[in-house]
């Protein structure tokens, strides 16, 4: 529940909203990490894939579906995007009108020598010499060795950390190699917290820290808005069959600040959960960061106990740091779907998600209504429920509601100033009355007709029967 603006609720629950599958589409492969990207007005799914006809390093490439419609998906079957082992986490962002990807790993000297059996004559000149490809690093368990690829030093199998690629023709596969061709992100970061490479204990999260950042899963990003920073999301080994979530951030996504953990509400034991990936995401429509985690529990010491069940949590965000539990959308077998990263695609008033099942060789097509995630509801339904919220302010002078009523039901609204004391002509008794059985998304209210508030600053009171609120002017109150 999102505190900040709520002052106090009477005979209301919160909820969220689940997931309902719409559809499944057999398209006869597994989906290596998969996201969803907008390209020109076009919708494509990139996938890695396994590419054992090509020599290692370049095992992995990025392939990818078109989305013609939300529930028709082909095979681009002539794309083929090789980067090396960017391929492996390779994920593409739009920002500033820009296409962005990033991708790349970061690995130890046992995978730099599994790598010289190239024929690339690039990748033979980079492998030569171990003096300055490798580097020591002491916060490694030594059962794997002391040994990284050197984040200073360009590798052009991109294998000492993230790396930064901008894309002038995706199509084509023209693209620019950013910062030099070295990392935005090495596997070395300060305050990484990567123990299951390094000492952990399972028991103090402080022991976690260290280890070699790997950077064996997807990347979100997102922008913030309030403080103009780019927020960098990456999963953290905490320990065996132990993973979390790391940020770091960034004013011009070449720069960026030593790693942290992100913040859940309610607090977690870290050693007895496990987050697989992340999808973080904002939509113009809510003003709230969206942040979707497939949690499973730990059961034991070993890095294969966990749980065989796995649920796709929903998370709140104001500030991309601090993350507040919302419920569950989906729950499903552990390490067999694994949702497509990225914005909804909308159609038809509803939102559409996609999960790649492994065992089907299929994607699953979900959706939910529009903006309508969680929300608050009456808990008895012919008693009078009450929603309080505290002073806000108004980014325009109207209020608009998002909502469902039900049989004998009805929604009343009342302003109050900044001194608490209603607005003359914005009481209960004024409010053109919400009656039963209407649903709306996007519903403009008003007092005798008047819906223009007087006031930017106010308390506002909701009041009514057997409904359901999901946003007030695109704030996720609940």
């Amino acid at each position: 529940m999102n505190q900040s603006i709520i002052d106090s609720l009477i005979n209301i629950g919160i909820k969220t909203n689940k997931f309902k599958l719409e559809k499944t589409i057999n398209i006869n492969r597994s989906l290596g990490y998969p996201f969803i990207i907008n390209i020109e007005n076009k919708n494509y799914i990139y996938y890695r894939e396994d590419a054992t006809n090509y020599i290692r390093p370049d095992d992995e490439v990025t392939n990818r579906l078109i989305l013609e419609d939300f529930d028709n998906i082909i095979l681009d079957i002539n794309y083929e995007l090789k980067l090396g082992k960017a391929n492996h986490n390779f994920r593409l962002f739009n920002f500033n009108n820009k296409l962005y990807g990033i991708g790349g790993m970061g690995l130890f000297d046992a995978n730099y020598k599994n790598f010289k059996d190239s024929t690339n004559d690039l990748y033979l000149n980079y492998n030569k010499d171990e003096s300055i490809s490798l580097i020591e690093d002491s916060s490694l368990n030594k059962n794997i060795g002391s040994k990284i690829l050197n984040p200073k030093v360009i590798c052009p199998y991109y294998a000492n950390g993230l790396h930064l690629f901008l894309f002038n023709d995706i199509n084509n596969k023209i693209y620019i190699k950013e910062n030099n061709e070295l990392p935005i992100v090495s596997s070395i970061m300060n305050g990484r917290h990567d123990g299951h490479w390094g000492y952990c204990n399972h028991t103090d999260i402080e022991a976690s820290k260290g280890g070699i950042s790997l950077f064996d899963s997807s990347t979100s990003i997102l922008f913030n808005y309030n403080d103009n920073k780019y927020y960098l999301y990456q999963r953290a080994n905490l320990g065996l069959g132990v993973r979390f979530i790391q940020y770091t951030t960034s004013n011009n996504l070449i720069d960026w600040s030593d790693f942290n953990l992100i913040n859940i509400n309610p607090k977690i034991d870290f050693f007895q959960n496990n987050y697989y990936y992340n999808n973080f995401f904002s939509i113009k429509d809510i003003d709230i960061y969206i942040g979707l985690f497939p949690h499973s529990k730990k059961n034991g010491m070993g890095y294969y106990d966990i749980d065989n069940k796995e649920y796709l949590e929903l998370y709140y965000s104001k500030d991309c740091i601090n993350w507040n539990y919302i419920g569950v959308l989906l729950e499903f077998e552990y390490h067999n779907k694994f949702l497509i990263l990225g914005e909804p695609i909308i159609k038809n008033n509803k939102y559409y998600f996609y999960a790649s099942d492994h065992k089907c060789r299929s994607i699953n097509v979900y959706s939910i209504e529009k903006n309508r995630f969680s929300s608050a509801y009456t808990i008895e339904n012919d008693k009078i429920s009450k929603i309080n919220l505290k002073l806000i302010k108004l980014n325009e002078p109207l209020i608009k509601i998002n909502f469902k009523t039900y049989s004998n039901g009805f929604i009343k609204i009342q302003l109050l100033n900044n001194n608490k004391e209603i607005i003359d002509n914005f009481s209960f008794n004024d409010f053109d009355i919400i009656k039963e059985n209407l649903d709306d998304l996007d519903y403009t209210v008003s007092w005798k007709n008047n819906n223009n508030i007087p006031n930017n600053e106010i308390y506002i009171e909701i009041e009514g029967i057997n409904f359901e609120m999901f946003l007030l002017n695109n704030l996720v109150i609940f």
